[in-house]
């Protein structure tokens, strides 16, 4: 006697479940979805760079350069300043995405939230900390990005080729 729940074709003899294939997959979901959610993540991050970046770097400016008189304090206020300006912004950032909107105003706009990888909301130091390697890696692009772009289109070597002193070509 076969249980019900193992059947596998109903009492006429016909199948109980038809897999019909009428549609095509689309194998290469990932792809568009990643464009897509990179234009909405630098469009929220154009937005929160008008809307949280520019107050505070007005507000630290400010304060910082206030009663700016000499040029031999010019490098410990600047250095304290972009310090001061990158840890800020990490904590504003921290507490909008630790907060129940779960993104910052431009994420809102742009309806996205930030989650941990288990959908849980970020605690403060998490999100902080993702501000903290958001910045690394903006500051790291902003500097080496021009210098990758003038080895490999004016220099014609990359940075790993002039330093190796090797070149490449075509196979003859």
């Amino acid at each position: 006697m076969q249980d019900s729940y193992l059947k596998t074709e109903n009492s006429d003899g016909n199948p109980l479940f038809k897999q019909e294939n009428n549609f095509p997959i689309n194998l290469n979901w990932r792809r568009k979805y990643y464009w897509k959610v990179l234009l909405l993540r630098l469009t929220a991050f154009i937005l929160d760079f008008f809307i949280i970046f520019m107050w505070l770097y007005a507000l630290i400016f400010s304060i910082f350069f206030n009663d700016y008189d000499s040029e031999t304090t010019f490098l410990p206020r600047t250095i304290g300043f972009l310090l001061t300006l990158f840890i800020a912004y990490g904590i504003v950032c921290g507490l909008f995405e630790a907060s129940k909107w779960q993104g910052t105003p431009g994420k809102r706009i742009m309806k996205l939230q930030v989650s941990g990888i288990d959908g849980n909301r970020l605690s403060f130091i998490r999100a902080f900390l993702r501000n903290f390697y958001k910045g690394i890696t903006i500051v790291f692009w902003v500097f080496t990005l021009p210098f990758l772009i003038y080895n490999g289109i004016v220099a014609k070597h990359f940075w790993h080729d002039r330093l190796s002193k090797t070149d490449i070509g075509k196979r003859l």
